[in-house]
């Protein structure tokens, strides 16, 4: 019996040992890609991301490979990959794609997922469509000129031709699309060497409206569906994008003073005051004159030594009870080249009045100084 129950134990440590060898050969289970974006054709690709359905690292090794490479015709693919959990992989682009690259992401023979294999498809692909504008200048929400220029920053190059179908301008008060006009030449080229010389020339515009803007207007440059990047013109854009601005108002000469009411004329121990909404030149500005009735003109004065400034001033003290003309150079305008619009308010009529109270008290020793101290007691 014994010698039976020591056979029935070796045949059972030999078949405990077999199905633990059977587990030991059997396969692991192998990773599958759960998703990759983007795929298809996408606008705009600033980043690749591969997710897994399992964890295929160990999550926080800084040394772990990259699991795809990425290889792009038409655009750069370069860029930083990183692991930001066990089971998601981000490539990080180092600048947007430009329009209408094809690119193919590959799975990297180097790396190897913890489950021993990969499987599933391997390789995907995606491009990306028509140009979007990335930068605009003057930013969004800026104040602009009447006849401003916009400087658009593109990730390819655009088709000129569609550009001036499907681009526009709003204007508030116009029922109607206002075209744009492509600025070629050497406004384009300075503007290019002054703020995008590390850029790829073709992929930025200079766009003008086909005319000027009311004063204080909104205005709105829509890049519209349909643009197309340039020798694919099957890439088109669909989705429009809008940017908007406020023009600024008309250039304006205002004349202040301080006074005791608003009916009371300029006290002349104050000084008089010239203002203007937009720079003007210095010597213009200097040539503003207060002349009285008799005598020599009152010459302004300006703070700091900049071309332009926005005020000027008629120091005090001023004679009492004096009027004044105030007087402008003729033809002002300001830094943009833009005619003073209240032009015709000058010359202004300036008067000041009596001096305060306060200020005609004599200088020398008070009444009760003169008469000596007082007694306090007797």
């Amino acid at each position: 019996m014994q010698c039976g129950r020591q056979w029935w134990q070796r045949i059972g440590v030999t078949a405990l040992l077999g199905l633990g060898l059977a587990a030991a050969a059997a396969p692991a289970v192998a990773a599958r890609v759960a998703s990759v974006s983007p795929q298809g054709e996408v606008a705009e690709v600033r980043q690749v991301v591969v997710r897994f359905d399992e964890a295929v690292v160990t999550a926080g090794d800084p040394r772990l490979p990259a699991p795809f490479t990425l290889s792009c015709q038409g655009g750069s693919a370069a860029g930083d990959g990183r692991w930001t959990s066990d089971r998601v992989w981000v490539h990080d682009l180092r600048e947007v794609l430009a329009a209408g690259a094809r690119c193919t992401l590959s799975a990297n023979a180097a790396f190897t997922p913890l489950g021993g294999a990969l499987q599933g498809p391997t390789e995907f692909g995606f491009t990306t469509g028509a140009p979007v504008v990335l930068s605009v200048q003057p930013h969004a929400g800026a104040r602009i000129a009447e006849d401003q220029h916009f400087l658009l920053r593109l990730n390819g190059q655009a088709d000129a031709a569609s550009v001036q179908r499907a681009v526009w301008c709003e204007v508030e008060g116009l029922g109607e699309r206002v075209p744009v006009q492509l600025v070629e030449g050497p406004a384009r080229e300075q503007l290019l060497r002054q703020r995008h010389r590390n850029v790829d020339p073709r992929h930025v515009l200079l766009l003008a409206c086909q005319r000027p803007f009311p004063a204080e207007a909104t205005v709105r440059l829509v890049w519209g569906e349909g643009v197309a990047a340039a020798g694919q013109p099957q890439r088109v854009s669909r989705r429009a994008q809008r940017f908007e601005w406020k023009v600024r108002p008309r250039l304006l000469a205002e004349f202040s003073c301080e006074r005791e009411n608003a009916q009371s004329p300029c006290l002349p121990l104050r000084p008089l005051v010239l203002r203007f909404n937009a720079p003007v030149p210095r010597a213009a500005a200097l040539a503003a004159r207060l002349q009285p009735a008799q005598g020599e003109a009152v010459v302004p004065r300006a703070e700091g030594s900049t071309d332009f400034v926005s005020e000027v001033r008629f120091a005090a003290p001023l004679p009492e009870n004096m009027r004044y003309t105030l007087t402008l150079p003729p033809q002002l305008r300001d830094d943009a080249g833009r005619e003073l619009a209240n032009a015709t308010s000058f010359p202004l009529q300036v008067a000041t009045g009596a001096l305060p109270p306060l200020a005609k008290l004599p200088a020398g020793p008070s009444a009760s100084s003169r008469r000596g101290p007082r007694r306090c007691c007797r």
